[in-house]
């Protein structure tokens, strides 16, 4: 009777491609056995398990994998595997940087990364952001895509590196190209509408935010189809700070109930619509949302003429019933917040009050602050 063939490499490969996690472990730890230090195959079983959320068994195979060393591309493979890894953790941060401040393994220059490894690198950059080894970035990208002339995503990177490095004019026209070759892709255009504003270029970095809008006006998370009711968020797009935010953060980022989708995605569906969505659009319908939940509350915002009506006819185009209904929001004030709770026994409630300022009017506002309130106060710039 003849024996099984051993599995190879490349069957092991194979079997992890094309999701067999179960019968890829098997072939990798059978690979192991007889070559126990092969970092890359300690990588890919890492990576592996890593996947499966058992991350103190990934971490000790990607341990193990960078102790073992081999070629350059593995090396970076390996390392952004483990960087990925100990990164989830805000007490590990000083960890990931000792990891990369001697430096990162030189990319084999004319060698093209193959779809894997080129996920790897562009993810190791963002790390090497992310732990302000920016300038290390840039070389890595010079050395493993010398020719991304039309790769948007390489650009994209390239750009949040520049952007990191205080060169916003450089970052502007990197991304700038990106936005070209890859208009459906919002990560270039938000990371440009940031870029825009940190060079004091707020008019086109508000109009690179309307583009956003345009293009971008819905969020669907997915979820599983056990998952009902499922809620529309109705939320603001503001003005970006973080170049390297996601789409789905820029709509769920604003106090608790955008925090809701993620303490309570086990049990709900979640939307998200920018309240300034064009009238003609209502990309939720195939969605079939059970509730609103406007989180369009900036007291400011809901002041200005019109805002009431405008969130109103977008909650009434959704057909379905709301919480925090726009009328109810509008009443709502820090003023009569503060009038509400006075009174109230061992409860020390600020005053408040708004001052619209004309061009050189400040002293009289100042002098008035002084009758009315006294000092110090505390100034807030809505």
């Amino acid at each position: 009777m003849q024996g099984t063939a051993p599995i190879t490499f490349q069957e092991a490969i194979s079997l992890h491609r094309k999701g067999d996690l179960r019968a890829a472990e098997a072939a990798y730890q059978a690979l192991l056995a007889t070559s126990p230090n092969h970092p890359f195959l300690l990588g890919q079983l890492g990576a592996l398990t890593l996947k499966q959320g058992r991350g103190s068994e990934a971490e000790r195979l990607l341990g193990r994998a960078l102790a073992a060393g081999g070629n350059p591309r593995i090396r970076l493979c390996n390392l952004q595997r483990y960087l990925c890894l100990i990164m989830r953790h805000k007490d590990r941060e000083d960890e990931a940087r000792s990891l990369v401040a001697p430096g990162v393994p030189d990319c084999p220059q004319g060698v093209k990364p193959n779809p894997a490894e080129r996920n790897l690198l562009l993810s190791l950059a963002q790390s090497l952001i992310a732990l302000n080894q920016p300038q290390q970035g840039v070389r890595l990208l010079d050395q493993a895509f010398p020719d991304r002339a039309k790769d948007a995503g390489v650009l994209y990177i390239e750009g949040r590196l520049r952007l990191a490095l205080e060169d916003a004019e450089s970052a502007v026209r990197l991304l700038e190209r990106a936005v070209k070759l890859a208009p459906k892709w919002p990560g270039p255009l938000i990371a440009l509408s940031a870029a825009q504003a940190r060079m004091d270029r707020g008019a086109e970095a508000h109009q690179t935010l309307k583009i956003i809008d345009r293009r971008f006006p819905y969020f669907r998370r997915s979820r599983p189809k056990s998952q009902v009711p499922t809620i529309l968020v109705l939320n603001p797009l503001r003005e970006i700070e973080d170049p390297g935010t996601t789409i789905e953060r820029l709509h769920f980022r604003f106090n608790h109930p955008a925090d809701f989708q993620v303490r309570m995605k086990d049990k709900y569906g979640f939307l998200s619509v920018f309240g300034t969505i064009e009238p003609n659009l209502s990309p939720w319908e195939a969605d079939e949302p059970s509730i609103i939940l406007n989180n369009l509350v900036d007291e400011m915002e809901m002041s200005l003429p019109g805002s009431v009506e405008r969130v109103r006819a977008l909650v009434d185009r959704i057909g379905v019933p709301v919480i925090n209904s726009p009328e109810a929001v509008a009443q709502v004030s820090r003023e009569k917040n503060a009038e509400a709770l006075a009174g109230i026994p061992d409860l020390k409630v600020p005053r408040m009050a708004q001052y619209r300022l004309a061009e050189g009017d400040i002293e009289p506002v100042i002098a008035d602050i002084g009758r009315t309130f006294g000092y110090p106060v505390i100034l807030r710039h809505p």
